[in-house]
Order: structure tokens, then C-alpha cells, then sequence
């Protein structure tokens, strides 16, 4: 399959930020910085883990329900979803009556056993219910799964910046 463009890594070129890119970047990260600095310094007295990792359980379904969502659309699901459905058509519905299912699933069987037992993670359950190895192992195993795969989620986006960029110097 023959291209009509190449690389910028092919041609061994280096795109560098502008002004108004690092003011945006900069701006982000203040942001985010500034957020972080107000709740250290607010619950500074506050050293539960339970404050930490689930908000004191005390959080409404709105934010939880956000932050659920933001952690399971990646970029590969905001680039390959139009692709899927181009290819497929509609036959991509099927595979969210599926997610729906396994949440419904999830949240009436998983959910009110970890809130019983007061644990935070699937990890803590393994844990507890086949001993310290498994937990180890299990807790490796998926960080080494997550290590791999945000390497993929980070370089799938990276392309298609790259090829946009490509495709807006050809013409």
C-alpha cells in the first residue's frame, strides 16, 4: 500500500510546541496543581485511606459515576469506536448491551460484597480469600498488564496526531 505522505519520524523531522501550546499545557498543569494543593492543605488532618481512595464513602452517585466513566473511555475507544462502527455498522450496539449487562452485573453482585467487607479493590478480596501470595501475584500481574497497556493507549493517539499533522502539510 503505497503512501502519499511520510513521517515526521521518517524524514527525521522534530515538531516543536508553540507559545500558545506551552500557555495551554502550563495552564493544565496549574490547574491541576492548584486543585491538589487545595484538598492536601483543606484534609490535611485527614489520614484514612478511605477518605483517600473512595471520598470517606460518602460520595453521591454523580461524581462516582464520572470518574467511572473517564477511567473506562481511553483514547483507543474515542479513535477506534467510529472506525468499528464504519467497518461494522450497527452490530457495535451489541457489544454495549453487553456492558450494560456486566455493570448491572457487577454493581448487584460485586458492589454490595466489597461495601459489606469494607475493602477498596478486587486485590484486598483476593487477599483476603486466598492469601498474601495470590494477592502479590494477581496485584503484578495486572500492574504489568496496565503498564502495557497504556503504553498502547498512549501510542495509538500519538499516531493519529502524527498522521494528521502529515496530511495537513501535504495540501
Amino acid at each position: 500500500m503505497d503512501r502519499s505522505f511520510t513521517y515526521t519520524f521518517e524524514r527525521g523531522e522534530n515538531i516543536k510546541f508553540s507559545v500558545w501550546d506551552y500557555v495551554v499545557f502550563g495552564a493544565t498543569l496549574l490547574a491541576s496543581a492548584a486543585i491538589g494543593l487545595f484538598y492536601a492543605i483543606k484534609d490535611r488532618k485527614k489520614n484514612e485511606a478511605d477518605d483517600f481512595l473512595l471520598g470517606g464513602r460518602k460520595l453521591s452517585v454523580f461524581p462516582v459515576t464520572l470518574s467511572l466513566l473517564s477511567s473506562f473511555i481511553s483514547a483507543i475507544t474515542l479513535l477506534g469506536t467510529p472506525a468499528e462502527v464504519y467497518i461494522y455498522n450497527t452490530m457495535y450496539w451489541w457489544i454495549s448491551i453487553g456492558f450494560i449487562i456486566s455493570a448491572l452485573g457487577a454493581a448487584h453482585i460485586f458492589i454490595p460484597i466489597f461495601m459489606k467487607l469494607e475493602i477498596t479493590s478486587i486485590f484486598e478480596y483476593i487477599d483476603m480469600r486466598f492469601g498474601r501470595l495470590v494477592g502479590f501475584v494477581s496485584s503484578f500481574i495486572y500492574l504489568l498488564w496496565m503498564f502495557l497497556y497504556m503504553a498502547i493507549v498512549l501510542y495509538g493517539p500519538s499516531l493519529a496526531l502524527n498522521a494528521e499533522e502529515m496530511l495537513k502539510r501535504s495540501t
